[in-house]
């Protein structure tokens, strides 16, 4: 099986990022159908307090020697930054067969629930990059795909707060470094509110009772508050977008745990209750208009324009994806010809995604789930 590391407070102070990591427990723990596929699929190492020392001194961003350990993943050593240490140790040996790092904080500043990932030269890797944190947002109202940064400034840049430190020795850059991982990323949510809500589809394959498509619009966890693991149909309903801002909760948080967790199943194609393709609710029944939420092609399509965009900012052009440009052009020849046909392509591509070939296409519907679920 490969293994999905998830890691929570290396800065102490940041709670939120608590609340993250114990949504994507709990969920983990439940009898909930995509549990049961998860435990199945994965290895998950689960790391609550990277910096625990931090956390009983009420520290909000150093240890006990003063230090960022989230600047030392390029070169920790054992005396001073143990945690980190044993952490890219472990992962450096398990390289194989590490299909996920995810690095949970908060952010004082910067508003929603957003993923910092790295920047890739081959447009392939960047895909499915930038793919798993989409399904986040396709999993989870309160993740913004659209706060997300991808750039090869966010890899290198220096901090005045941390004594000119630099971002290649947080935990997403220094792992990926270390072992190749294409999925490595550092997730963000501010302490206190979002800039709005994601319209989610209805989990597919469930027959909803008549009436219930108008419940839990917002999309919060029942299995981390209200209801604790009882199953009910609301937690399996969508929502539509919203423009309110809206004011974070610990079920909030849990949610965007929750989220991370199933996205790992759009990737595999392995979802037994995926959204993509689900039934949007309305805020206006009378209307009489049902929306679908985006299908799996639709999703890579989307990716794949916005890498394209962006294509002509990047310092490194990966060889192994170029197509040669018929027309004898040189090199801007031959960025607008594959763009072209990547674009206009209906197939979606393939590739290794940590050593499993996966095709990238939606994920065939299960059978309908029985009533009790």
């Amino acid at each position: 099986k490969k293994i999905v590391f998830v890691s929570s407070r290396v800065h102490p102070g940041e709670t939120p990022a608590q609340f993250v990591w114990d949504g994507f427990l709990n969920l983990l723990l439940s009898d909930d159908c995509r549990a049961v596929q998860l435990r199945s699929q994965y290895v998950f190492k689960m790391v609550p307090m990277l910096n625990p020392d931090g956390v009983a001194r009420g520290h909000y961003r150093t240890d006990t020697r003063g230090c960022n350990l989230n600047r030392f993943y390029d070169e920790p050593t054992l005396e001073a930054h143990p945690s980190i240490y044993a952490v890219k140790s472990y992962l450096t040996s398990q390289k194989q067969n590490l299909k996920l790092y995810l690095d949970l904080h908060a952010h004082a500043s910067k508003r929603g629930c957003f993923i910092y990932g790295n920047h890739l030269s081959s447009c392939e890797r960047q895909l499915a990059n930038q793919l798993y944190v989409k399904c986040i947002s396709l999993n989870s109202p309160w993740f913004e795909y659209k706060g997300c940064d991808f750039s090869r400034k966010g890899m290198s840049g220096k901090d005045k707060r941390d004594n000119g430190l630099t971002k290649e020795g947080s935990g997403r850059v220094g792992i990926f470094n270390a072992t190749g991982c294409t999925h490595c990323y550092t997730l963000e949510c501010n302490y206190n509110e979002g800039l709005g809500t994601n319209q989610i589809g209805s989990c597919t394959g469930v027959n909803f009772p008549e009436g219930s498509a108008m419940a839990n619009l917002f999309g919060e966890s029942p299995i981390n508050g209200y209801e604790g693991m009882k199953m009910k149909f609301d937690r399996y309903v969508g929502n539509p977008s919203r423009m309110t801002t809206p004011k974070y909760n610990r079920e909030m948080f849990c949610n965007v745990g929750e989220g991370c967790a199933i996205a790992l199943l759009d990737m595999a194609g392995s979802n037994p209750l995926s959204r993509l393709g689900g039934t949007v609710p309305t805020t206006n029944p009378s209307r009489g208009v049902t929306l679908a939420s985006s299908n799996w092609i639709g999703v890579v399509n989307e990716i794949k324009q916005e890498i394209t965009r962006k294509r002509g900012e990047w310092e490194v052009i990966d060889q192994s994806v170029e197509i040669e440009d018929g027309g004898g052009g040189g090199g801007a020849g031959k960025e607008n010809h594959f763009a072209e046909r990547w674009l206009d392509s209906g197939d979606c591509p393939m590739w290794k995604w940590a050593g499993d070939v996966q095709q990238w296409k939606q994920p065939e519907r299960r059978g309908s789930m029985a009533g009790q679920r």
